[in-house]
């Protein structure tokens, strides 16, 4: 039983349709492939081309023979420019053009002519083959030493456009050779039938080919930008490795010097006597103490941000006393402390982090007030429904204008009006950290919510600390 050539070109015809919308669907999805764009254009051209074919003695014998064979031959030239585009080689565009144009011209010269059908034939088997082979030989020369699967499809795929090539060339030789049949149309004989066929085989070889060209081309890239991010964290990590082993390094060399100068300075200053006489030694000796606990904080705030920037829980709580916490803290920077409640509370926090953030925020007032004897310490407690320490801390500085207030909690950032002080910005935003890792929170809160307060606490800067707490069973001494 002979195969019907019509219903062959017919089945070509839409297998070149759906791998044309298959492409195009592909190009929309994964624009970032080479050569997908021009695959989708060269298929829809060679599409229409072979409609234009099928209808012959429907369409006008000039479109037909002329438009729908140039059409084919544009497609296929714009393929072989795809492929070449994909194998990341400079295609032959100018040389495909002039073979374009070439080939076309028998196609308008003989359109009309019945006994010039072979001729037609012949050129348009010679032009597929010459397409065909400049088509599949880029596919060739693309490396795939390190992905077995890629070169099975590459080599499957430029086998089908290099068979395709020898299909042509021996059409072009029983055209050549055959004897000459006056009057054969393009439904007629055997190896027209059998032509039809392969070029169904061949669409489909493309239809499924290039999706799986572009699938291996995607899990390359994907393997390739894995490989990067990998590499690129491993020289984080080794970054990060020597950075902490620099801060560990600082933190002792700093740590020991500057107690010893705490301590030095302590001491010469318990052995002055206070009259006059000493006065002037005694408040140099407290600018010596003041610098050092300032550099102590620094060294304590840099570690504890590379600390907190890789953490994001406390693993190591215990229930603490905070009235013990924030008394020594008072002392340390000679504030006052109101204690507003009489039991005695307890924190379930960081015996060292929590310390660091409520001292960052008193070192923030006292830094800011115009007299740290008019910093105060106000803790609260309050049914929220739960117990919650109130921890505010109170200035008389000179406030923090509302555009600052959401920034100022920001890593690095400082008020304008706040340049001329020295800082590194870090404090106040460990202490957000912080609180927040020990489920609390701190915000600027407002003087006039508090009572009994001084004239001169009324219109600087309120910081609130909030924990959850609770409480020992036995009062405590206010």
């Amino acid at each position: 039983m002979e195969p019907d050539a019509r219903t062959l070109m017919l089945m070509f015809v839409i297998l070149a349709a759906f791998s044309t919308l298959l492409l195009a669907a592909l190009w929309w999805m994964h624009q970032q492939i080479k050569g997908l764009a021009i695959w989708a254009i060269g298929m829809g051209i060679s599409v229409i081309g072979s409609i234009l074919l099928f209808g012959r003695g429907i369409v006008p014998m000039f479109v037909s023979v002329f438009g729908g064979n140039t059409l084919l031959l544009v497609g296929v030239a714009l393929i072989a420019v795809g492929n070449n585009i994909f194998a990341e080689r400079s295609p032959p565009t100018r040389f495909l053009v002039f073979l374009v144009i070439g080939f076309s011209v028998p196609f308008f010269l003989l359109y009309d002519q019945p006994e010039a059908f072979g001729v037609r034939v012949g050129v348009s088997a010679t032009a597929l083959m010459v397409f065909s082979f400049l088509a599949g030989l880029p596919l060739l020369k693309i490396p795939t030493k390190t992905n077995p699967r890629e070169a099975f499809v590459i080599y499957l795929v430029a086998g089908a456009f290099l068979f395709n090539a020898a299909i042509n060339l021996f059409r072009v030789g029983a055209v050549v050779f055959g004897e000459p049949t006056p009057g054969l149309s393009m439904w007629e004989g055997n190896v027209t039938a059998w032509y039809y066929l392969w070029n169904c085989l061949f669409a489909c070889c493309i239809a499924s080919g290039f999706p799986v060209l572009v699938t291996e081309r995607l899990s390359n890239q994907l393997r390739l930008r894995v490989s990067e991010l990998d590499f690129a964290r491993h020289v984080a990590e080794s970054a990060l490795t020597e950075q902490r082993n620099f801060l560990t390094m600082i933190s002792h060399e700093f740590r020991t010097p500057l107690a010893i100068i705490d301590a030095s300075s302590e001491v010469i200053s318990c052995n002055l006597e206070p009259n006059d006489n000493n006065t002037e030694s005694i408040e140099e000796i407290s600018r010596i103490r003041r610098a050092t606990r300032r550099l102590a904080n620094l060294v304590e705030g840099c570690l504890a941000d590379e600390w907190l920037a890789s953490t994001s829980h406390i693993s190591q709580k215990h229930r603490l006393d905070i009235r013990e916490i924030l008394e020594n803290l008072a002392i340390e920077y000679d504030v006052t402390i109101e204690w507003r409640f009489e039991r005695t509370p307890l924190v379930n926090s960081d015996s060292y982090l929590l310390p660091v953030a409520i001292s960052s925020v008193i070192d923030n007032a006292c830094k800011y007030a115009k007299s740290s004897k008019n910093v105060r310490i106000i803790v609260e407690m309050r049914e929220n429904p739960n117990p919650v320490m109130l921890i505010n801390v109170l200035d008389d500085g000179p406030g923090i204008d509302v555009a600052d207030a959401d920034r100022i909690f920001e890593k690095y950032y400082r008020a304008p009006k706040t340049l001329q002080k020295q800082g590194t910005g870090l404090g106040l935003y460990l202490a957000r950290k912080i609180v927040e890792l020990h489920h609390g929170t701190v915000k600027i809160g407002n003087a006039f919510d508090l009572e009994n307060l001084p004239e001169c606490l009324k219109n600087g800067t309120v910081f609130q600390i909030e924990l959850p707490a609770s409480f020992n069973e036995q009062p405590a001494d206010t």
